[in-house]
């Protein structure tokens, strides 16, 4: 699972990186717009680092870990929960 998210991230990263390339191309020089569409790309390429990926990776192991069965009948499971039903 945390693989699928990691690619789904960059993929998502992919996306921002490139419009907002295309973005800088078509602002003129010395506008408000391009420092922030420059100030996007460069948020968009530090979260390409190896670390950050990593990152997102072990968090979706947490998730995948924490992950329960919800039924209709009960909220998502916890310990204290659990506890109460027994």
């Amino acid at each position: 699972m945390s693989g699928g998210i990691a690619h789904d991230f960059n993929n998502l990263l992919g996306v921002i990186i490139g419009y907002s390339q295309v973005l800088k191309r078509t602002l003129p020089p010395g506008t408000a717009f391009l420092e922030r569409a420059e100030e996007i790309e460069k948020a968009g390429q530090r979260a390409t680092s190896v670390d950050f990926a990593a990152n997102a990776a072990s968090l979706g192991a947490r998730i995948a870990r924490a992950a329960c069965p919800v039924s209709a009948r009960y909220a998502p499971c916890s310990p204290s929960a659990a506890a109460s039903r027994t």
